[in-house]
């Protein structure tokens, strides 16, 4: 049986660990892109509606 890709987070970091980065770095990255993703997800509601774009 095959292992599940790994998941974005963890592709990031392993990115971030590949180019020799700071852990600080890293951690500040990881961070960012948490936050973003997190920022920017769309809830159900939104979507049914059609609202989901004028969210703020």
């Amino acid at each position: 049986m095959s292992q599940p890709p790994p998941k974005l987070f963890d592709q990031l970091r392993h990115a971030l660990r590949v180019r020799h980065s700071a852990i600080r770095t890293d951690d500040a990255d990881h961070d960012g892109c948490r936050r973003f993703v997190h920022s920017t997800t769309v809830e159900p509601a939104d979507l049914a509606e059609g609202t989901w774009h004028r969210r703020s």
